[in-house]
């Protein structure tokens, strides 16, 4: 196993770095592959600790204790020099930002400023005097500074097949006393002051990318040196005069550039073999012996350089080409416009046959720079322009039909309006009623044979809008008749209801013709009820007549075909279906029926032709069923008293409803008796002469 050498490597020159011994110490955290060795100590031992300083391979320092074997990114206390042990206490800590700019932060407050803060300069000022007088003491006592010695040492790179042990000393400043022997220069301000520091850094040929111990060693020994006062001033003083140096240098490099620059291009313009399209490696052939050429040391800026000009050649003739195309699709546009030939029905094919035997198409060059795509964009804008006036024109016909159709139709509705104001119209209107009042009208025949709304459509329209008014007016008069209480009969006169609708606040500004036409659908609501009662009583009638039949069927002495009314009446007369009918002649009636079907059996009938007839008397009693139930139609109720047909509909819904009822020519809901309870057969009869009334025919 490889062992590092035992004697201690000395350090790198002041503020170099420094580079560790193969197998050296690790940086803290990195931890060691195998365990090292103690050093062997071939000199007498050390009353201290033993730091070096080494690098990691990113250039950030830090520190190996030999004796305790332990590494830390801080500087060890026994390395810190009297300037920094002074900075320790202060809060303010000194910063540079990658662009070299120096700047302070407070700790504590977290408070960040560019410039020097007071407690951070006060600080610094006492460092700066702490140093010295080490300084100084160090002079006067080197046994005491050479006892020191080992305690700072560290190692370099080891590049010798041997290990040599070469020890650098740091070259201490002039001592405070040898300083206090040089006289000191005064100035009448800071500014002069100032100004013979910097011709003291510049005359010492201070480099902008020195530090500041570097030009302190250099200058502390000139009596300018100490022409600002303080430390502080004179770091500050540094600083300026190296920003404005590495400003300076920086200016002369880029004039340098700029002017090598320049020549290069110059050659590249005065030879004619670069062309828009070369290469650079092409081109190193041809400008390899050029001075121009050969003063540019970079290869990459040279080809920088070179492709700044190809580009620039690049762009000079994409611009020569854009214009030489746009004058070529100049001279076109006009050689079309001066052809009568070609007008705005012209196609392309035929547009080419034309424009190609023109003797300006003769010269290749009358064109250059066009493509068949930039003829074809030409062309289509002239037909563009030459089509703007046959469209303008067209439009203007157009909005003078769309203004006379818009004319006719507001004349129609105006119309219709004045036969609403004479009461020709209303929601029952029919249009064969309305024709004969408008059809010599002019604004009835001007809108005949225009498209869109006929005049039959606009009608419509105003009927639909007035069923829907009527609507809503019908719910508020049942609203009123239901508050009153009141019923209207078939002996209720007109002037009594509308007096009575005319008395409640909500009814008084319904019309008379609408108040006219609630009327007749109540009044035929009540001529509809009263058939229903009497057919109800006529059903039980039937009915209580058929159980008395029954039972003279089934009674205990038979009844005989001889027999009377007279003779089978004390027999009846006690049985309950018989006090059920309360006149007597219809039971003499059922009676005779009786008697006739017993002879009709007597006479040959047989119980198959009984039969039959209960069956056509059962089917008859289904059929009036079936025609109950149907004759509801769309407006039967439900359980809940809704009408089905309406439950669950909007007012649109029901508006388009009656739409299709009235084009149909089906009855719509004001067809209709508005009760809430079942619609029998009879209402259904009403209903079918309602609807055949020859008013109401199309």
């Amino acid at each position: 196993m490889y062992r590092p050498p035992s004697a201690s490597f000395p350090p790198g020159a002041y503020g170099g770095p420094q580079s560790p011994v193969v197998g050296g110490p690790h940086p803290p955290g990195g931890g060691s592959p195998w365990p090292r060795p103690p050093p062997h100590q071939s000199g007498p031992p050390t009353t201290g600790p033993i730091w070096k300083e080494h690098h990691t391979p990113e250039g950030k320092k830090y520190w190996f204790n030999t004796t305790t074997r332990q590494s830390t990114w801080e500087k060890p206390e026994e390395l810190l020099t009297p300037e920094e042990k002074a900075l320790m206490s202060c809060p303010w800590k000194e910063y540079t930002t990658p662009e070299g700019k120096k700047y302070y932060s407070n700790s504590q407050t977290k408070e960040t400023t560019w410039q020097i803060p007071p407690e951070y300069k006060e600080q610094l000022e006492k460092a700066q005097q702490a140093k010295e007088k080490a300084e100084a003491e160090a002079k006067t006592n080197p046994a005491t500074n050479s006892s020191a010695t080992p305690a700072v040492a560290s190692t370099t790179t080891n590049t010798q097949p041997e290990v040599e042990k070469t020890y650098r000393v740091r070259q201490p400043l002039p001592s405070a006393a040898l300083m206090a022997q040089t006289p000191a220069v005064e100035f009448a301000t800071r500014e002069e002051a100032e100004k013979a520091f910097f011709k003291l850094l510049k005359e010492t040929n201070v480099k902008s990318d020195w530090t500041w111990e570097q030009a302190m060693r250099a200058i502390i020994t000139n009596p300018l040196y100490r022409s600002l006062k303080t430390v502080a001033e004179r770091k500050a003083a540094f600083h300026a005069y190296a920003e404005r140096e590495a400003r300076r240098e920086r200016e002369l490099r880029e004039e340098r550039e700029q002017k090598h620059r320049s020549a290069f291009i110059h050659m590249l313009e005065n030879n004619k073999a670069i062309k828009p399209y070369t290469r650079f490696k092409s081109a190193l052939k041809i400008l390899a012996n050029q001075p121009a050429f050969q003063q540019i040391k970079s290869d990459q800026q040279r080809e920088q350089y070179f492709n700044e000009y190809v580009e620039g050649l690049q762009r000079r003739e994409k611009d020569r080409m854009r214009d030489l195309r746009k004058s070529s699709m100049d001279r076109f546009a006009e050689l079309l416009r001066d052809t009568p030939e070609i007008t705005y029905e012209t196609e392309w094919r035929n547009a080419q046959k034309i424009y190609m035997k023109l003797p300006a198409l003769e010269d290749p060059k009358t064109f250059e720079g066009m493509d068949i795509l930039d003829f074809l964009s030409v062309y289509e804008e002239h037909s563009r322009l030459l089509w703007e006036p046959v469209l303008a024109d067209l439009s203007k016909r157009a909005r003078d039909k769309k203004r006379k159709e818009r004319k006719a139709r507001d004349g129609f509705k105006a119309l219709l309006k004045e036969q609403l104001d004479q009461s020709h119209i209303n929601a029952l209107t029919l249009w064969k009623e309305l024709y004969p009042h408008i059809k010599d009208d002019p604004r009835y025949t001007g809108l005949l044979g225009l498209p869109q709304s006929t005049p039959i459509d606009l009608f419509w329209d105003l009927i639909y809008d007035l069923e829907e008014h009527l609507h809503y007016q019908k719910k508020v008069v049942y609203d009123v008749l239901k508050r009153r209480e009141f019923e209207v009969t078939l002996e209720t006169p007109f002037e009594t209801f509308r007096d009575l609708v005319a008395q409640d606040e909500s009814g008084h500004s319904i019309p008379e013709n609408n108040l006219m036409i609630i009327y007749e659908h109540l009044k035929n609501k009540a001529v509809i009820k009263q058939k229903e009662e009497r057919r109800r009583q006529e059903r039980k009638l039937r009915r209580k007549m058929d159980n008395l039949r029954h039972v003279m069927k089934y009674i205990e002495t038979p009844i005989g075909v001889e027999e009377t009314w007279e003779s089978v009446r004390p027999r009846l007369q006690d049985l309950p279906e018989y006090k059920d009918i309360d006149d007597e002649q219809i039971c003499i009636e059922v009676f005779d029926k009786f008697i006739k079907r017993l002879k009709e059996k007597q006479s040959g009938q047989d119980e198959e032709e009984d039969e039959e007839g209960i069956i056509r008397e059962e089917e008859e009693v289904m059929h009036n069923r079936y025609r109950r139930s149907h004759s509801r139609g769309p407006g039967r109720h439900n359980r809940h008293g809704e009408r089905e047909s309406d439950h669950g509909m909007s007012d649109d819904e029901r508006l388009r409803k009656r739409k299709r009822a009235r084009h149909t020519g089906r009855p719509t809901e004001y067809d209709q008796p508005m009760d809430s309870g079942r619609v029998s057969a009879e209402e259904g009869d009403a209903l079918d002469q309602y609807e055949n009334d020859p008013r109401r025919q199309h």
